[in-house]
């Protein structure tokens, strides 16, 4: 049995000159396909996935730029600006208030790093971690249509144990 299988259908035998006292025999000449690399041939398999693959990648990647951007700019009256509100390792904020002594609203998470939009003015931060008893104040300038840094409030290093005690864990 041959090693070879063509496929589809059989190709038209090619005519050959008789030869005196041959019978005519038609000759079959098959066609064929030049072979395909294993490495070429996995390639155009996998080609499929890695281009879904690095679309997935690309739409993850803006996904979370456009969600981790800090702030989202003024609003179409521009009469507030953005704070970035930060701490080392992290903390809770718990009030922002103005030199009014006003309480400002805190929308959604507390935690930082967050980012918060103001109207203009001075504005007094404060923060909480539970590896400290007393809060952190910082004190931060707000600016109509720009977005600016409240002071790194650094809580130091935490002791994992003592933050467990705490707890009662």
């Amino acid at each position: 049995e041959p090693k070879f299988k063509p496929k589809g259908p059989a190709p038209a035998p090619v005519p050959r000159p008789a030869v005196a006292g041959a019978p005519a025999v038609p000759v079959v000449v098959p066609k064929v396909e030049k072979p395909v690399p294993p490495a070429a041939a996995a390639h155009r398999r996998t080609a499929p996935w890695m281009v879904i693959g690095g679309v997935a990648a690309l739409v993850a990647i803006v996904v979370a730029v456009i969600a981790l951007w800090p702030g989202k700019g003024p609003p179409a009256g521009g009469n507030t600006g953005t704070i970035v509100i930060n701490a080392v390792p992290w903390a809770q904020v718990e009030s922002i208030v103005n030199a009014q002594s006003s309480p400002q609203d805190l929308a959604g998470s507390s935690y930082t790093p967050l980012t918060v939009a103001l109207p203009p003015g001075r504005y007094r931060i404060s923060l909480r971690n539970p590896s400290k008893s007393e809060p952190l104040v910082v004190e931060a300038e707000v600016t109509a249509g720009e977005t600016s840094r409240a002071p790194l409030a650094d809580f130091g290093a935490i002791e994992v144990s003592a933050v467990l005690e705490k707890y009662g864990l």
